[in-house]
């Protein structure tokens, strides 16, 4: 294959969603509205999911008469007209029903749930309940309506549920509704929790967008910029994860089944990371990039700008993602932006950053600069075979097989494009 595939992925989706976060940030940081700090940080999200939305079901209707839509979704609204309650639409919304208080009863039972840093998301959570149940059930009936195929998985998950027909229902479908809820529970929270405490740390440090008048990177800017970024990506993250949906395209099309890809991608998420981080891979020490350097400022600007670099590509390929960020599944194949430089741009630059953050080489003494270089190593291993895992989930689309055999044939960046 000579030119690059066609990704399923619509590029101006993320950067749509990009330009749309930005503004909202710039327009709500000081709570204009007086919706509180933390609803300012929900609106510019939904300002941004809500582009994002649009644009996704404008390439839906424009792509209506394609095959593979039409497996899924009715383009036509006479549907809607003609939609009626019947009995596989009260099994579905049962089911639904059923997932919504497992995750709760897990949240309620869970001390982790209960602890500081998911307080906040909590009591979110308490506080949408009702608007989430009217929205879902909606959600349900229109797609319900809508889909050609209407014994999906929710179905399936509901049957089972009321011990209905199970000898003839679909394990494959019941399995991967409850991993792709397992995934949307345990993550989604995770990341609200990061993104709740960086929108305040932002929305009362925006001085930074200041530049100093020598433009030098002081250590205040630096870090502010830091987390900028991953608050970027943490949007990102969370809108993936909150629209998953059918009616979008934008579904789980299927979840990891594999113990080793679960294993590889869940340590890297509290609460095992710090557990891991701190009494088995622990490669830092009282030495790293801003200590080191801030007493050469002008060393200490280039550096620094270029982790900020770095980690502006890491969130660049987020972005690529605009619906569709989440782990451990299959929701389409991105070959835009930096995917159609590197596979796994966002794994790459990620680890790249590690270490030009801490420098493990440069400690004490030699063997601690082994010992933090090791365990470095041992880090980026684990990202190793998390590519490796979800490149075999991934090859199960023929759009991303394409793309694999296309990198391969690439000359740019030729050493890597044989990485998974």
């Amino acid at each position: 294959m000579k030119n690059r595939p066609l990704g399923t992925v619509f590029p101006m989706t993320g950067y749509v969603g990009f330009i749309a976060l930005l503004i909202s940030v710039l327009i709500f940081r000081n709570d204009p509205l007086h919706l509180g700090d933390l609803n300012s940080g929900l609106f510019c999200l939904v300002l941004a999911a809500g582009s994002m939305a649009i644009i996704e079901a404008f390439v839906l209707w424009r792509s209506s008469g394609d095959d593979q839509n039409a497996m899924f979704i009715s383009p036509s609204f006479k549907s809607l007209r003609d939609g009626l309650i019947d009995k596989d639409l009260l099994i579905k919304i049962y089911g639904q029903f059923i997932i919504f208080g497992l995750l709760w009863a897990a949240y309620q039972i869970f001390p982790i749930y209960q602890s500081e840093s998911y307080k906040a998301v909590m009591s979110l959570l308490k506080s949408f309940f009702p608007i989430m149940i009217s929205v879902t059930v909606l959600y349900i009936w229109i797609t319900h309506t809508m889909l050609l195929e209407k014994r999906d998985a929710l179905w399936n998950l509901g049957c089972y549920f009321l011990f209905l027909n199970r000898r003839t229902l679909s394990k494959d479908k019941i399995s991967s509704c409850i991993l792709s809820w397992i995934i949307k529970g345990f993550f989604w929270p995770l990341m609200m929790s990061y993104f709740l405490t960086e929108w305040q740390h932002m929305a009362n440090n925006l001085n930074w967008m200041n530049l100093p008048s020598d433009y030098r990177l002081s250590s205040s800017l630096f870090e502010d910029s830091y987390r900028f970024l991953y608050f970027i990506d943490l949007s990102f993250a969370i809108i993936g994860y909150s629209l998953s949906l059918r009616l979008l395209n934008t579904q789980i099309i299927m979840p990891d089944k594999s113990i080793k890809g679960w294993v590889v991608c869940i340590i890297c998420y509290a609460p095992f990371w710090p557990i891991i981080s701190q009494n088995y891979i622990n490669y830092w020490d009282n030495i790293s990039w801003g200590n080191t350097l801030y007493e050469y400022p002008v060393l200490y600007t280039i550096w620094g700008s270029a982790i900020l670099l770095v980690v502006s590509f890491y969130v660049y390929a987020s972005v690529c993602f605009g619906l569709r960020f989440s782990n451990l599944t299959l929701r389409g194949t991105i070959t835009h932006g930096p995917y159609a430089l590197v596979k796994h741009p966002a794994y790459i630059a990620k680890n790249l950053s590690y270490w030009m953050i801490e420098l493990p080489f440069l400690a004490a003494s030699p063997v601690l600069a082994i010992k933090n270089c090791a365990m470095l190593l041992a880090l980026n291993l684990i990202y190793y075979y998390r590519a490796k895992t979800e490149e075999a989930l991934l090859r199960q689309d023929p759009v991303y097989v394409d793309y694999c055999e296309w990198m391969d044939r690439k000359r740019f960046l030729g050493f890597l494009r044989r990485a998974p």
